[in-house]
């Protein structure tokens, strides 16, 4: 609601005829500076772009409105978002059961995480409206509990859920010993194409892992947690992904269609009235 609010006092609704065009091919939500995936893409020649931290908090008013302008301005062919999972993890719900002081401070967090995922709800039904031909795409590691919350049923109901491993996906490996480190990953998006990329990336068993524990020194980061660093996309993964977007252009690929839960999201004629 707030999303369209903002848009309809700029006068833009999901039928306004500037809408009907794409512009950019890629805006990637939630990512660091020098994330791969919009690098890969503009290396392609595509124009991509990215709305990370630097760019405006997303869990104030400020911030948000500042990536809804950057949403009319860019009208991208695909969206790519990669919230943090912290407070949905598999680990914080082991711990959770642990001490009730441990519940609480894991509660408190996934509480101030919901404005995010009602952006994703957001970001996916923006997509889903103004072009059928434009995609949004949701990554997250397995286990993650954050897909399983009330605020992205909508998102749920109108996509694939493809599963990858990035020892596969990304030739992704512990930066110190050179092992293979699987990490499995789950990406929500309404791309076909997209999907079954996807799912054909599963660990192909012929190799040793690593666990993903501990700390490791990466020369451009310093020390950090492994887990830190599987959170960066390797270049083969990003490549892998910008080519599946680049194929569902080609082929001009309809996303899935929104749900009746997808639609409740949406009260335009509402605020088309508190505007007028």
């Amino acid at each position: 609601h707030e999303m369209w609010r903002h848009f309809a006092k700029r006068g833009i609704y999901p039928d306004s005829p500037m809408l009907q065009r794409c512009r950019a091919d890629l805006l990637e939500v939630y990512c660091s500076q020098n994330s791969a995936l919009t690098e890969q893409a503009n290396q392609k020649g595509l124009w991509a772009e990215r709305h990370g931290l630097n760019d405006g908090d997303l869990s104030t008013w400020e911030g948000r409105h500042k990536l809804y302008d950057r949403l009319l301005q860019l009208r991208p062919r695909n969206i790519w978002m990669s919230p943090r999972c912290k407070a949905w993890c598999r680990w914080n719900e082991f711990n959770r059961h642990k001490t009730q002081e441990l519940a609480n401070r894991i509660m408190t967090a996934r509480q101030e995480d919901q404005v995010h995922l009602l952006l994703c709800d957001a970001l996916f039904q923006f997509q889903t409206c103004w072009s059928h031909l434009c995609h949004a795409h949701l990554e997250q590691p397995v286990g993650s509990q954050m897909l399983y919350q009330e605020e992205l049923a909508a998102v749920v109901d109108q996509s694939w859920i493809g599963r990858c491993d990035m020892c596969t996906a990304g030739r992704l490996k512990h930066p110190q010993t050179q092992n293979h480190l699987q990490k499995g990953t789950q990406i929500l998006t309404t791309s076909e194409v997209m999907h079954r990329q996807v799912t054909n990336l599963r660990c192909t068993r012929d190799h040793v892992h690593d666990h993903v524990e501990g700390s490791c020194f990466v020369p451009q980061l310093g020390r950090i947690n492994v887990s830190q660093y599987t959170e960066l996309y390797t270049r083969v993964f990003a490549n892998k992904m910008v080519r599946s977007m680049q194929c569902s252009a080609q082929v001009s690929e309809v996303n899935c269609r929104p749900t009746e839960n997808a639609l409740v999201t949406r009260s335009t004629d509402e605020d088309r009235k508190s505007v007028v």
